[in-house]
């Protein structure tokens, strides 16, 4: 195993793919935030350090990309987002991030209605043609 920074090991030899082990603790928190991200082991300026950075990213798909860290990350680290949404501004934050979210999950429910009761426009078509 070789040690490419504090944390980071790629494991060396015979492997079928190119393996790398990553020790949240042992990482540099600055240097590694986004790793650390995906572990239930962060604290409020985390999480506000990365929706910081986030925000001052320019490129789509660099939001993109830290959006759905975000979204583990919130996932994972529940209770502090819970201390984090009485912050006027961090709750906005979190809800741009989250609307995809909440918004497929809706679009998901409605098609699951819709197919649960029928859909009401097609006996409206019905009705007209008879």
């Amino acid at each position: 195993m070789a040690k490419a920074y504090e944390g980071i090991y790629y494991v060396e030899g015979k492997t079928w793919f190119p393996t790398q082990i990553v020790v949240t603790g042992e990482l540099d928190q600055e240097a590694h935030i986004w790793l650390k991200g995906l572990s239930g082991n962060l604290e409020k300026g985390d999480i506000q350090k990365m929706m910081d950075e986030r925000n001052h990213m320019t490129e789509k798909a660099d939001r993109e990309l830290a959006d759905s860290v975000l979204e583990v990350s919130i996932s994972a680290n529940r209770k502090i987002v819970e201390e984090l949404i009485g912050d006027e501004s961090m709750y906005e934050a979190l809800m741009e991030i989250m609307e995809q979210r909440i918004k497929q999950r809706e679009d998901a429910k409605t098609i699951k209605t819709i197919r649960r009761k029928g859909n009401p426009y097609d006996s409206d078509k019905n009705r007209s043609t008879q």
